[in-house]
């Protein structure tokens, strides 16, 4: 129960801070090739052993900027920590053992496969250049080959784009992924319209959740993410919120939950969005493709 309390603070966390226009303003570290490194993040930590740098990790685990434990992280003896460069946190007391801090801010990129292009700079960083290099390339193939599947299953089509709107309401707080978003490019990539198209900005901003309500209830698909021991039910969902079950994709039975707990969706779709994307594809635009699985989402009964 702990994990999934843990799972919605975070959603609800990372939401929010991606809606922040900025980051660290320091200078990215460019030095390298390291050999022993910290790693703050699951994600980041994930891709580093696809490039096969595991080898180089000596710790995973959040650093605190405010309470940091030195002694765990002097103890490791690491000749850089690389850490995500959330608004607000400035490691200072980290700063000053005079270890390397590489900033990982490739969150903050509003395309799929721009956020995907960061793994080029760590892996040059951690002496896999080649092998950062060649996922890349194979991660950008899959991803444009998808999308260039759907443009010729579209095409000449008459019939309307489905809309789509994503998440759900979070207390009293229903966060929106914006026009220029990750989530808004994967869904116009994937044949969708989106609803929230016309909201300025980059990530995501909070709004009322009647306000989304009234522009979304009759849009086509409803995707989000939760994090639960078991799967998220139709009617659980209706219990969730009154107005859950009078959206028309409720009632057309076209609702495609995420459960984290169940799927490593952070672990790979940050550096593997084409994975993501055969997702989107197939709930939004379904013929496309011969394999209609999807991986990460899956239709509430």
């Amino acid at each position: 129960m702990k994990r999934n309390n843990c799972i919605v603070l975070y959603l609800a966390v990372l939401l929010f801070l991606t809606s922040c226009k900025g980051g660290s303003t320091a200078a990215l570290n460019e030095e390298g090739p390291y050999s022993r490194v910290i790693v703050t993040t699951t994600v980041h930590t994930a891709l580093f052993r696809e490039l096969g740098a595991g080898d180089c990790i000596v710790d995973t685990c959040e650093v605190d900027d405010g309470n940091p434990d030195i002694e765990r992280i002097i103890s490791h003896n690491p000749d850089a920590i690389f850490l995500s460069p959330y608004e607000g946190q400035n490691f200072e007391k980290i700063r000053k053992l005079g270890i390397p801090i590489v900033e990982m801010p490739d969150y903050l990129e509003p395309t799929p496969l721009g956020r995907a292009a960061w793994m080029k700079h760590y892996g040059k960083l951690l002496g896999k250049e080649r092998e950062a290099d060649s996922l890349y390339a194979a991660v950008e193939s899959a991803y444009n080959a998808l999308r260039d599947s759907v443009r010729q299953h579209l095409a000449g089509s008459k019939t309307p784009k489905p809309r789509v709107f994503t998440e759900m309401k979070i207390g009293s707080t229903w966060y929106v992924a914006t026009g220029h978003s990750y989530i808004a490019t994967l869904i116009a990539d994937a044949g969708g319209d989106y609803v929230f198209k016309d909201v300025e900005g980059k990530g995501s901003k909070p709004f009322n959740p009647e306000v989304v309500f009234d522009k979304a209830q009759d849009a086509d698909i409803w995707m989000f993410k939760y994090g639960a021991s078991r799967d998220k039910t139709l009617d659980e969902l209706a219990a969730d919120w009154t107005n859950n079950s009078h959206f028309r994709a409720f009632q057309q039975g076209m609702v495609f939950g995420c459960n984290l707990s169940k799927t490593r969706y952070f672990e790979e779709t940050p550096f593997h969005p084409e994975l993501l994307l055969r997702d989107f594809v197939n709930i939004i635009t379904p013929g496309t493709l011969k394999d209609t699985s999807t991986r990460y989402y899956k239709k509430l009964q």
